[in-house]
């Protein structure tokens, strides 16, 4: 890749605006243990801090745990920046060369509001971004656009510094979570905060492909709640698990858990656009990155860890969620479906569960998630091939591969480029995850399971349409168009052919 970086948001347009839909309130048994999660956490019960998977955070001696930070062994590539909001300056308050601070990881800010030029200073350092002998003074905070992350707070920073700052960065991005406690909630309990910090200080190293460079990323552990609530839904069948999810999401509107990212700030580069759809020669590009960071991933033994979700996590209660958003789905756009389209549905209305179950073995890899034209970057003009960053590793996902391709595909172009090329790009794909060095999966293979990575759009794009709440035009207009191409694609498989 070459050295310029990119410009547009850090997450798209389309924005969680609340929850899930509210569910029934489950009953009273189930009601009561879900609010002695917080009096549990209260009474810091022992087994629960025991429980802590050591992954969680570095253990100091007195067997206490600290935030995970990420340093300069994370990939280094390329980072991202959005539409401004507002901005302020922040200077130093009593402080000086001899003013110490306590480390960033252990004192990490609850919002942007909260960032102080000391921790900055102490956090370039932990990072190994800033040098002893330099330090933040002051700062400009520019928030990045409304809605531009539905899970987080976005905001350019340019920092002042004093002493010699060696090659610590101009500006950056930084990224927390939202203060919304419904958008919160869907990070805290799919645990997409955790995620993306993680896949930069553990697996990010692993792929040569373009990304942001992470100058700082530091997490609190898990509190009692969260692991409580964890195992109070892994342990419920699938239909008391739905009815109990609205709870469960209320309780992690108020977690206090912090998380930072501060992201390499790019300039240059050019965001997909979504709405207007790539061009084939720029689907192309995307899908030879996407190949190579499948291959970097596949069935290598970084997929074990447990802080990944599975495609088949919860399978049962996705359907559950399936069926319940199902019928608001067809009164929205169920005018404009083919009987084909709607042979589709019924087919993975049926099949739903032994789907997700199907995709989530041989082959495996590291599924990015959100593969979509808001999240690549080009370095070329519109229309054009080049090399391409990407951005958002909050849905990280193992399982078949091809979840990731029939997502991108068909939802991120036009109809009629969809139609003439969609083979073609299956192939481009396939061909270039065999020159990454991936063998044992064949074209026929490959192609069959984009059929199924087809129906498994559907399966997630009918959840999606029910949870999303839009908070502007162009997002309504995206969901509206996604929708359209997706069940487009789905009404073109021969449904007699497919097999499980």
């Amino acid at each position: 890749m070459n050295g310029r970086p990119p410009t547009g948001s850090m997450t798209g347009a389309v924005s969680f605006v609340s929850g899930p839909r509210r569910l029934p309130e489950p009953p009273a048994a189930i009601t009561a243990c879900i609010s002695d999660l917080r009096s549990d956490a209260s009474r810091g019960v022992a087994s629960a801090q025991a429980s802590r998977p050591a992954t969680v955070g570095h253990h100091d001696h007195d067997g206490s745990v600290r935030p995970m930070v990420i340093g300069r062994e994370a990939s280094v590539s390329r980072a991202v920046v959005a539409r401004p909001r507002d901005t302020r300056t922040y200077s130093e308050v009593g402080g000086g060369p001899a003013r110490r601070s306590m480390p960033a990881s252990s004192a990490l800010p609850s919002s942007l509001a909260a960032i102080t030029p000391e921790w900055l200073t102490a956090a370039l350092r932990e990072g190994g971004s800033l040098p002893a002998e330099g330090r933040v003074v002051s700062f400009e905070l520019q928030r990045l656009g409304a809605g531009e992350g539905f899970l987080g707070e976005l905001a350019r920073i340019r920092p002042r510094y004093e002493g010699e700052p060696g090659g610590a960065p101009a500006t950056f991005v930084a990224k927390m979570p939202s203060l919304v406690p419904e958008n919160r909630a869907l990070g805290v309990v799919f645990t997409a905060y955790e995620r993306e910090i993680r896949f930069y200080r553990e697996l990010a190293s692993l792929t040569d492909v373009g990304m942001p460079r992470c100058y700082f990323g530091g997490l609190d552990p898990a509190s009692t709640v969260d692991r409580a609530a964890e195992r109070v839904l892994k342990g419920l069948p699938s239909r008391l698990t739905a009815r109990i999810l609205g709870k469960v999401m209320r309780e992690a509107g108020k977690s206090k858990r912090r998380f930072v990212l501060l992201l390499e700030d790019l300039d240059g580069l050019r965001i997909g656009d979504q709405m207007r759809g790539l061009s084939v020669a720029e689907a192309e590009a995307a899908l030879r990155a996407l190949a190579r960071f499948h291959a970097a991933y596949w069935e290598h033994a970084a997929l074990e860890q447990p802080w990944l979700a599975t495609a088949d996590m919860g399978a049962g209660v996705a359907h559950e969620m399936f069926r319940r958003a199902r019928p608001a789905l067809e009164a929205r756009f169920g005018a404009g479906f083919s009987p084909d389209a709607r042979a589709a549905l019924e087919w993975v209305d049926a099949h739903g569960p032994e789907l997700l179950q199907r995709l989530a073995v041989h082959p495996r890899t590291l599924n990015h998630g959100d593969y979509r034209a808001d999240n690549i970057f080009f370095d070329s003009a519109p229309g054009e091939a080049g090399d391409v960053t990407l951005i958002d590793f909050q849905a990280l996902t193992v399982g078949c591969p091809m979840i990731d391709v029939a997502y991108f595909i068909r939802p991120n172009m036009n109809p009629a480029d969809a139609n003439t090329a969609e083979l073609g790009l299956v192939d481009v794909y396939h061909r270039t995850l065999v020159e990454a060095g991936v063998s044992g999966y064949s074209l026929d293979r490959c192609r069959s399971d984009y059929v199924l990575g087809c129906l498994w759009v559907v399966h997630r794009g009918v959840i999606l349409a029910n949870m999303l709440e839009l908070s502007d035009g162009r997002g309504v207009a995206l969901l509206d168009r996604a929708v359209e191409r997706a069940m487009a694609g789905a009404s073109s498989i021969d449904l007699a052919a497919v097999h499980l």
